[in-house]
């Protein structure tokens, strides 16, 4: 584990400052990450940065362990909230909704003894919104924006502050803009999937349409390229029967060359509009595994369904990997 992971950090539980034990804040992010076929601690890791860059940035105003405390230390709920936040604005919704959902808290929304509906501003936007998204400042303050247009939309003039952590995770994740080439104008998307995959055409847009594939939008917060390939989606492609290795991997290798170009044309993409280190992965996460097997296949024991998984973990490497240009974190859920 990284050295943060040690250092001490103080949040309020029932009136008392108590150390938050971010192990255990890692462990519950990679379980969600696993809900959503991440099999790897690359993310979880990302949110313990996310969760030190927080606390740091409270140090002296009673975040950091051994300093007389100028305002109330967050609660493990601003915690929760900020982690949900920090996956929301980094692509990763479905992520953010597993995690909130093993700590039993709805999403970006406050508990049952939230402040009433009171009327709204720009400046209670931005106090409500900024500690729970750490976005640099244009990036927040476009989400504001798109949050104050669509109260003015619905003509709601006075709200709860859980309606507005709500419309903010809204947000985040439908309101994602295609911004290639581009200037920054306040989204925190570098790119929305649908128009360069429609683009792309033929046999990538049909498995997208088949759902096969899917591209996740890119955040400028965290810029990976991801994409999720459902094995079980694959099946109707295949007609009725039991289904075997001969039937399958050689359309498995095809699937996977073309979500290859899917990955290298979002990282090109990201790179011309930010600085992309070249260790900076790309991410292929396997969904319907177990499906596929389950429903389709001729039946296996459990040895023989692990060397199955091995063997189309081992064919998607050889058919990505090869000319990448940077690692593949490969998400396939035990």
């Amino acid at each position: 584990m990284i050295e943060l992971y040690s250092q001490e950090r103080l949040v309020e539980e029932g009136g008392r400052l108590v150390s938050l034990d971010v192990d255990a804040l890692v462990r519950e992010v990679r379980a969600a990450c696993a809900v959503a076929a991440i099999a790897d601690g690359w993310l979880a890791e990302q949110m313990a940065l996310a969760v030190d860059d927080f606390f740091l940035a409270r140090a002296g105003d009673g975040g950091e362990a051994g300093t007389a405390p100028r305002q109330a230390a967050p609660t493990r709920g601003d915690v929760d909230r900020m982690v949900a936040g920090t996956l929301l604005a980094a692509g990763y919704a479905d992520v953010a909704a597993a995690y909130l959902k093993g700590r039993n808290l709805p999403l970006l929304a406050d508990g049952p003894n939230a402040p009433p509906a009171l009327p709204w501003d720009v400046p209670r936007l931005t106090h409500l919104l900024q500690p729970r998204l750490p976005l640099p400042e244009p990036l927040l303050q476009g989400v504001v924006e798109r949050v104050g247009a669509k109260l003015e939309d619905l003509n709601f003039r006075e709200v709860t502050d859980g309606l507005i952590l709500e419309m903010a995770g809204h947000v985040l994740r439908d309101r994602a803009l295609f911004l290639a080439n581009a200037p920054p104008d306040g989204t925190p998307w570098l790119v929305e999937p649908r128009p360069w995959m429609d683009a792309l055409g033929g046999d990538c847009l049909r498995l997208c349409r088949a759902g096969v594939l899917r591209a996740h939008p890119v955040s400028r917060l965290l810029p990976t390229a991801r994409i999720a390939l459902d094995l079980a989606a694959l099946a109707p492609s295949f007609g009725g029967g039991s289904l075997t290795e001969l039937q399958v991997f050689p359309e498995l290798r095809r699937t996977a060359r073309i979500a290859r170009r899917l990955l290298i044309q979002m990282r090109e993409t990201i790179q011309d509009q930010v600085e992309v280190t070249p260790d900076m992965p790309v991410r292929l996460d396997i969904a319907g595994f177990h499906e596929l097997v389950d429903k389709h296949w001729v039946p296996l024991g459990r040895a023989e369904r692990r060397r199955l998984r091995a063997e189309v973990n081992s064919l998607l490497r050889e058919a990505i990997e090869p000319g990448l240009g940077c690692p593949l974190l490969l998400g396939f859920p035990e």
